[in-house]
């Protein structure tokens, strides 16, 4: 029987974290591009500048990145940012929920499995200051992909068109005679 439990919680929290990790990856993709866009104008450059400052795998963690996004969009985008003010807040959390579910321990005591077969919690332990669990429903999770899914709608909807792009006057852009 205990086997089964932590073979089923195992499996839980694997979708759990698969689901909020995928859909915020592809969300802070969407950020690199707008944020790329923003600073470059020729295709070559803006892939290179999402590769070397922008990826995750570059050092640039979501945070900083939803920080600069914030700002551009206060500058650039004014009316957009006053009619969606909750989106920053939105990609703040969904990065809080992520970082919980990417970096925590899955709890598997027999405390939280107990949890786990009355309830459908999965537990995840903090270690930091101190020790505690945060655990979450299926309930949880499926607010928590809905508010990535909402935010991806958001971010891929600033993205303009290729034409749309090649047609908007950018510093970046050379000059025409």
């Amino acid at each position: 029987m205990d086997e089964i439990v932590n073979h089923t919680i195992l499996n839980r929290a694997a979708q759990f974290r698969g689901w909020v990790l995928n859909g915020t990856v592809v969300l802070e993709r969407l950020v690199d591009v707008y944020l790329s866009r923003h600073f470059c104008y020729h295709k070559e450059e803006q892939e290179e500048i999402m590769e070397l400052v922008f990826a995750a795998s570059s050092g640039m963690p979501f945070d900083p990145k939803k920080n600069l996004f914030q700002i551009i969009l206060k500058k650039h985008h004014r009316s957009f940012y006053d009619e969606n003010t909750e989106l920053i807040h939105d990609i703040a959390y969904i990065i809080k929920q992520r970082n919980i579910l990417a970096h925590y321990l899955l709890d598997r005591t027999d405390a939280a499995l107990d949890r786990f077969l009355k309830s459908g919690e999965v537990g995840f332990i903090k270690f930091k200051e101190v020790t505690e669990t945060i655990y979450f429903t299926e309930n949880d999770i499926a607010k928590i992909t809905q508010k990535i899914e909402r935010c991806i709608q958001i971010v891929n909807g600033l993205l303009p068109s290729k034409e749309q792009f090649e047609n908007t006057p950018s510093r970046n852009k050379p000059p025409t005679s």
